[in-house]
């Protein structure tokens, strides 16, 4: 017998209440419930996106996993708690390494992990808060000159000498002339446990310069590592 599949949940209720709630407030300029209609349809087909996308996975991962069940994972209050955190999550963001990272998470999270409960708390806890630079630049420090390769960045690489600070910038278009946003984001890593960037911003990016990802930090890569 074929393993029991997910299936997308229907149109929640609670969505139904809150349209006729809103429709009740007025605004400058007319009805709150024209707003909510008009975002609502873009915001319900994130959800929709979502929820197929993350069904799809799971069932693929239920198909893969020995043991692994519908059934198990209805009475896992971990895995719910992830599912729940994760889908709030992705209707707030369209960044698609965000949305895949939130994804991850709940797969590994529904999956036998060496991760205590606690940590997997806290990790889901870092996926949901992060920015999509922060998973970025971690991704970064800890594949170092093999993401600029993989990018087409790397001829752009003076070469090993190079401070960390210039290599991330490199790395990160997007982070170009926001020095200040980018040693930010290396400080928040840092603070979670996940880096030691920080202290070795100037310092050239690889060679004889400690590992920037800590052992913490490359847990929880692994842990928004899609585990198929």
């Amino acid at each position: 017998m074929p393993p029991e599949v997910a299936q997308p949940p229907e149109r929640r209720a609670r969505d139904t209440i809150a349209e006729a709630g809103l429709a009740a407030i007025p605004y400058a300029g007319g009805s709150l419930s024209v707003l909510y209609r008009l975002l609502g349809t873009g915001l319900e087909k994130r959800r929709e996106t979502w929820e197929r996308e993350l069904v799809d996975a799971l069932n693929d991962v239920i198909r893969r996993v020995e043991g692994l069940g519908l059934a198990d994972l209805a009475d896992n209050e971990q895995f719910l708690d992830a599912v729940a955190a994760a889908s709030a999550a992705a209707l707030a963001t369209a960044d698609q390494d965000k949305l895949a990272a939130l994804r991850n998470a709940v797969l590994n999270t529904a999956i036998p992990s060496d991760l205590g409960p606690a940590t997997q708390a806290i990790f889901m806890t870092h996926v949901r808060d992060f920015t999509p630079f922060h998973l970025r630049v971690l991704k970064l420090l800890d594949a170092q000159y093999q993401w600029l390769e993989e990018r087409g960045y790397a001829k752009q690489w003076p070469g090993p000498d190079t401070p960390i600070a210039r290599a991330v910038a490199i790395g990160l278009p997007e982070l170009e002339g926001e020095g200040e946003l980018a040693r930010q984001l290396g400080n928040d890593l840092d603070a979670a446990g996940l880096a030691q960037v920080g202290k070795y911003w100037g310092k050239p990016f690889g060679g004889t310069t400690p590992a920037l990802v800590t052992e913490r930090g490359k847990a929880f890569l692994r842990f928004i590592t899609d585990p198929r």
